[in-house]
């Protein structure tokens, strides 16, 4: 730019050019930004219901647990004979 003789013309034009090219960057820069903001999201979310999944699955284990306890004779006592079997 400094060899020609309109200075000042030329250098307006090159901070236009160097204006266009950042700003295509920074636009491609959102877009990348954006996309992982999604992916952090969705991952996130895949967590949560994996979380959320395993919780259920120890709830119900739990309560199976319990139920069989309920019902299941102690080792080595007899089980109950109900009430009308036992007067025969």
């Amino acid at each position: 730019c400094e060899k020609r003789f309109l200075v000042t013309e030329c250098l307006d034009a090159a901070r236009a050019e160097r204006r266009q090219a950042l700003d295509q960057l920074q636009r491609q820069q959102v877009v990348l930004d954006e996309a992982r903001r999604r992916e952090r999201a969705a991952q996130r979310q895949r967590d949560i219901e994996t979380r959320a999944a395993r919780e259920h699955q120890r709830a119900v284990e739990e309560r199976n647990a319990r139920h069989d306890a309920q019902h299941k004779p102690a080792a080595g006592l007899p089980l109950p004979v109900p009430a009308s079997a036992a007067s025969r």
